[in-house]
């Protein structure tokens, strides 16, 4: 399951963070086989820890961007073709530390009008 490439406007900003230490971290819920999130590039990726298959839990992975990538997408995977799971929690941010998951700001504007 790819979450964003490099054709997606929602992920086209990863390219400003190469060289730089980031955090990715997704909540995987009850995969079909062991799973788990990375960002991949052309120039080497991150990859996170495994949820094995039924359970549920954090993958988690912390790493410097590669440079000089031309190519590059976030991926919540397994190792079968048609592995179903649920996810949430999906969140990328810069430093060594994952924080508690909230709503981006922009999610919560539509719940006040």
């Amino acid at each position: 399951m790819i979450v964003g490439n490099w054709n997606l406007k929602e992920f086209d900003s990863l390219p400003d963070y190469q060289g730089q230490k980031m955090t990715i971290r997704v909540w995987i819920d009850k995969p079909a086989s062991p799973t788990r999130v990375n960002i991949w590039t052309n120039k080497g990726g991150l990859y996170g820890n495994p949820i094995e298959t039924g359970k549920s839990g954090y993958s988690t992975v912390t790493g410097v961007i590669p440079t000089g990538f031309t190519n590059w997408n976030i991926v919540i995977g397994g190792t079968i073709d048609n592995n179903e799971l649920s996810y949430k929690e999906l969140k990328l941010e810069l430093g060594a530390v994952p924080t508690p998951w909230s709503p981006a700001p922009d999610d919560l504007e539509g719940d006040n009008q």
